[in-house]
């Protein structure tokens, strides 16, 4: 689990709050690419912030 640096979890966001960034871009050649974050607010023991959420459908790169 990766945590978001910098991103306070408090009470200014409720609690499972999930936020997901796609970015699609092409290179020179080629096209088609992908890039998805998508990341989670959590407060539980010994956690606090944004966590990204470890699912292949929702943070990858193609």
């Amino acid at each position: 689990m990766m945590r978001l640096d910098g991103a306070a979890c408090d009470g200014k966001f409720k609690e499972g709050l999930i936020f997901r960034i796609v970015v699609t871009y092409r290179a020179a050649f080629t096209k088609g690419h992908e890039t998805s974050q998508c990341w989670k607010c959590t407060r539980a023991a010994g956690l606090s912030g944004f966590y990204e959420i470890e699912d292949e459908r929702y943070t990858y790169m193609r």
